[in-house]
């Protein structure tokens, strides 16, 4: 028979206070990669009446990625998948369409994309556009011109770089890519 040791349990009201803390905090991750995870395969069990909050479904088949992108770049939305830019191009419209992710999450699959890669976007009026990948760069946080946009059709992914940096990170990476069909 198995006899928990003493010694092992907390004692004092701190300890027992950091291992209700610590527990906290593995619920919430579990909670949000829970969340992440029915959202990608379910979406219809989040629209809550909120009409027109997905966008479509990007999908990079070299990289095994399929995202569901959803209106929006606030943190509700980038919780639960990618979001398309607020102010930037429509899906496989023309000008600069942006979706933006988290390193952690919806985009952590980008730091192998390649220039040649094919990106495609379904939208939800079931068009798909394909979109050849051109480069990579990295930038500050604070330069706005990646969304910038010259009225060609394009594509621009933004998430947070390095990808496994800790906490807020310093710069953002770019992937650029241009509309094929």
């Amino acid at each position: 028979m198995l006899s928990l040791n003493e010694s092992l349990l907390p004692s004092s009201g701190w300890e027992k206070l950091f291992v209700l803390g610590g527990v906290i905090l593995l619920a919430l991750a579990g909670w949000q990669v829970a969340s992440y995870s029915a959202f990608q395969f379910h979406p219809e069990w989040f629209q809550s009446g909120e009409n027109g909050r997905i966008a479509g479904r990007l999908s990079i088949k070299r990289l095994g990625v399929s995202i569901a992108v959803l209106n929006g770049d606030d943190e509700k939305s980038l919780s639960l998948g990618a979001g398309l830019v607020t102010g930037t191009s429509p899906i496989g419209g023309n000008g600069n369409t942006v979706i933006a992710g988290h390193r952690d999450i919806a985009f952590r699959a980008l730091r192998n994309i390649q220039a040649g890669d094919i990106v495609r976007i379904e939208s939800t009026d079931a068009k798909t556009y394909a979109y050849r990948v051109e480069r990579t760069r990295i930038v500050d946080p604070d330069d706005v011109s990646v969304l910038a946009s010259d009225g060609s059709p394009r594509l621009t992914m933004i998430t947070c770089y390095p990808f496994y940096y800790t906490g807020d990170a310093p710069k953002r990476y770019i992937v650029d890519a241009r509309l094929v069909n």
